[in-house]
């Protein structure tokens, strides 16, 4: 599939990957979200000073449009930015949660 394809599976909640990748690795869109003042401070993400900020200022986050990459291997997840490489791949695929497998 090409990156626009899987685009548009990303932003209906699909996991993807690239099939040249290693089997551990793979992409999801994260869902949208609105965390209001109060509930910052439960966050392990977020550190000490940051909830003091918010809390001076009764600020929340909102979390939009951030794509993840998974690692399966050490359940390690940070944002991707996707390159030129990406963009111009066809060797996109979705995976089905219930019955994929790595090694």
């Amino acid at each position: 599939m090409t990156f626009g394809e899987i685009l548009k599976e990303l932003q209906q909640g699909r996991v993807v990957r690239k099939k040249d990748w290693r089997d551990e690795l793979v992409v999801f869109m994260q869902i949208p979200a609105n965390i209001p003042c109060d509930r910052t401070w439960h966050m392990q993400s977020v550190p000490y000073d940051m909830k003091v900020l918010c809390k001076q200022h009764d600020l929340g986050i909102n979390y939009k449009d951030q794509f993840i990459i998974y690692d399966m291997s050490d359940q390690s997840a940070t944002y991707i930015v996707f390159d030129g490489e990406d963009v111009n791949s066809t060797d996109w695929e979705v995976i089905n949660p219930f019955n994929y497998t790595y090694e």
